[in-house]
Order: structure tokens, then C-alpha cells, then sequence
């Protein structure tokens, strides 16, 4: 993000035009730049003829342009020269890969003079990729030193070429007049003072129960929680709110409560709640001793049925900010595989883009629900959280999941807030 952010020109488009010194690392980038819905330029014909013109004829004009493995600098540097000249790409990244040919500090060097001298040099979006750990250390330090993005593998590139592209767009979508649904309700003066009070009192991390007023201060619905002491506090709130009931750990030191086997669903009588609720006690007593049990949380059974289980996270990136993440639920959270993200703040037109890049790239599948998913609905829940963010600068974290969506009805059933 840093090498991005200080050294990446602005894209003035998506189109993006690769060069290389052999095949492989050029099919990895294009492998990536497909997976990321990225887009190749098609170059026109009267670039292709002076590439045939300078190139030897075991390279084929493309894109990808593989310059072979006996490329030297000054092969690199006729068809950047071209390529410089041309009007056929918004990007243009290129890809070293060690060789006795060219060495890859002495190709760098002649690069940075190519563009520097080119007229278009300081107006093109230029992203290098010098593979070789130890080989290309003084490569990668003359890039970084003339102002030139560099990375070290060309999955790597094209993430952040994908970065630039997707913040463009947002930005794009921003300028336009924001659609905002009309019934969002927010109250940040009432979410300032409980964050306060969280923070005066020590707190680090706030559970469902303790974040239901704050959810619900900007109009996001939460499943009714209540807090017992016990296994017979437990059994008393089961009986007044009508079984089946579910049950949760409660303890600052155990952020995932599976790891202790910390939630029991589907308790029908009381004697299953007083069972399910000492063996949880006594599971975190024999297992994890030194943690602090403040509790159980008892909630009702939410009706899941047919419901697509969602997961909205927001995390700090040191360089970007807070990053709104959409993808399915699950134990297991990769979010570079599992979510696409976003940066707020979110309108409806961007929280709805978002909502079709996930289903797009399948990180949100397909599914015979009994209801479809309400892309709009799910918008209007994005956009509340875009807005409880961007409200509020204490929030370091924010993890909803599960988040069942069946129709329009959107309700967290589980809420960690950092």
C-alpha cells in the first residue's frame, strides 16, 4: 500500500498493458489480473507494426508482450519506447525476470532513463515488477529512488495496479450525485458518549449485547440479547424469553468462542440450557484457565431458514484507513480469498457495486434460498455501516457474523466491536 499510495501516477483508465522477459511470470500476472475482473489493453495496429519492426521475430506483438529470455536492455527499451509513444493503455507494467543477458540493476537503469527522457514518461501509470529476492535488491532501490512503484512478485503488481483501478472507480461513483436511501437514522452523539464510556472504563472489545445501542442508533438491527450470571440465570432468561434459546461465551480473552466450543444453539428445555451452560463454563475453566468469564449470552433462535450467511468486517489498513469487507460467513476468515473490499464512505451506488463484484468474483455464491438476496436491502445495511465508520473514529474494528440475509431482513446475530 505504502509503494503504491507514494509512488503510482493517477490511472487515467483500466487498461492495462504487460511486458515481460518470459512467458511465466507474464501468465501469473495475467492469471491475477483475470481473477481480479481486470482489464487488458488491446494494442492497435500501428503499434503492432513498429514492434515487428524493432523486435526480432521470435517475439510476437501482444499483450502480454514476452520480449523472450535473451532480452537485453536495449530490447526493452525499443519496445517501451513504442509502447511510450502509443495512446493504446491506461498502464503499463513491466516484468524482469533474472538473466546473464541483462543483468536486472543495469535494466533498471536504462528504464528509468527511457522514461525519463520519453515526453510521456511523467505522465504514464508505471508499475515494475523485478523478480529475484537478492538478485534485484539494488533494481528495486534505483526504482524507489526515481519515483517508480516497484514489487516483488507480479501477483503482487497487479493487486495493487487492481487497488488503483477499484479507487478509482469509487472515486469516479463519488463524484456523482450519492444516492442515499431516505429512512437512515443516525445518532453519533449517543454512539460518541457510549464509546467514551467503553474507553473510560477500560474496555477494549464491546459483544453483541453491548453494541446493540450502538447498531442500533444508526437503524441496524441486532438479534435481542441478555446477559446471565450463571447456568440459572440462564435457565430463568430461557424460560421468560421462550425456547429454543442459544448461548455464548462471554470473556474478553477468548475472542473466537468455537475455540472452546463456546456456543451451544437449538437449547429446546431448561435442562438443556443448565447443561449446555455449566459445560461451557467448565470447558473454558479446564482449557483455557486464566481467562475471564463475564457471563453467558442467551439469545433466541433466529429463523435461518433459507437464509445466506453473510460476514461484514471493517479493519484499519495503516496506510488506507478503515476497509469494508463483504463475503460468506464461516469459521475459517481469509479475507484476501473470502471478501472484496471497499473503502467508505459507501453510497448506494458503491455498496451495491461492491454487492456485485462479491457475487461476480463468487465470493457470495449462488444460492436456491427461499427468498433471493435483496442487493438493495444489503446496500442500505453497507451504507449504515459506511456511516457508523466514518462517524466514528474510535471504532478500530468491527466484525458482524453471523449476518443472515433471507428477503430484506438483515439482523446480526453476532457482534464483536474493537
Amino acid at each position: 500500500a505504502v509503494e503504491t499510495l507514494s509512488h503510482m501516477r493517477p490511472l487515467r483508465g483500466e487498461k492495462l498493458m504487460i511486458v515481460s522477459n518470459g512467458a511465466a511470470p507474464a501468465a501469473l500476472a495475467l492469471d491475477e489480473l483475470w481473477l481480479r475482473n481486470g482489464k487488458l489493453a488491446t494494442l492497435g495496429e500501428e503499434t503492432l507494426q513498429r514492434l515487428r519492426d524493432a523486435l526480432p521475430g521470435s517475439v510476437v506483438p501482444d499483450n502480454p508482450l514476452d520480449l523472450r529470455d535473451d532480452a537485453s536492455s536495449d530490447r526493452y527499451i525499443k519496445a517501451i519506447t513504442i509502447l511510450l509513444d502509443s495512446q493504446d493503455f491506461d498502464a503499463l507494467m513491466i516484468i524482469h525476470s533474472p538473466s546473464a543477458v541483462a543483468p536486472g540493476s543495469e535494466s533498471a537503469r536504462a528504464l528509468i532513463e527511457a522514461v525519463r527522457k520519453h515526453p510521456r514518461g511523467k505522465y504514464v501509470t508505471l508499475l515494475t515488477n523485478w523478480c529475484g529476492e537478492f538478485s534485484s535488491q539494488e533494481a528495486r532501490r534505483l526504482f524507489s529512488e526515481a519515483g517508480l512503484p516497484t514489487y516483488r512478485t507480479p501477483e503482487g503488481t497487479i493487486t495493487a495496479f487492481m487497488h488503483m483501478v477499484e479507487y478509482r472507480r469509487n472515486q469516479k461513483q463519488l463524484r456523482e450525485t450519492p444516492a442515499l436511501p431516505g429512512n437512515l437514522t443516525a445518532n453519533s452523539v449517543d454512539v460518541h458518549r457510549l464509546l467514551q464510556q467503553a474507553i473510560e472504563e477500560g474496555a477494549t472489545s464491546l459483544d453483541t449485547h453491548e453494541v446493540q445501542p450502538i447498531l442500533g442508533s444508526y437503524g441496524m438491527q441486532t438479534l435481542p440479547t441478555w446477559i446471565a450470571g450463571d447456568s440459572a440465570e440462564a435457565v430463568h432468561i430461557a424460560e421468560q424469553i421462550g425456547y429454543p434459546v442459544a448461548l455464548k461465551l462471554r470473556s474478553p480473552d477468548i475472542p473466537h468462542k468455537s475455540d472452546v466450543q463456546g456456543v451451544m444453539l437449538y437449547l429446546r428445555t431448561a435442562t438443556e440450557v443448565q447443561q449446555a451452560a455449566d459445560a461451557i463454563i467448565d470447558r473454558v475453566k479446564m482449557t483455557w484457565p486464566q481467562a475471564r468469564i463475564h457471563g453467558l449470552l442467551v439469545q433466541s433462535m433466529a429463523n435461518r431458514a433459507g437464509a445466506q450467511e453473510l460476514r461484514v468486517v471493517v479493519e484499519h489498513d495503516p496506510v488506507f484507513g478503515p476497509l469494508i469487507m463483504l463475503g460468506e460467513g464461516g469459521v475459517e476468515w481469509r479475507p484476501e480469498e473470502q471478501a472484496v473490499v471497499a473503502l467508505p464512505p459507501l453510497n448506494m451506488n458503491l455498496a451495491r457495486y461492491l454487492i456485485i463484484q462479491a457475487i461476480k468474483s463468487k465470493k457470495i455464491r449462488g444460492r436456491s434460498a427461499l427468498r433471493p438476496l435483496d442487493i438493495a436491502g444489503l446496500s442500505q445495511f453497507l451504507v449504515k455501516v459506511s456511516n457508523l465508520i466514518v462517524d466514528c473514529a474510535e471504532i478500530q474494528r468491527l466484525d458482524i457474523h453471523p449476518l443472515p440475509a433471507s428477503g430484506n431482513e438483515f439482523t446480526a446475530l453476532d457482534v464483536t466491536l474493537d
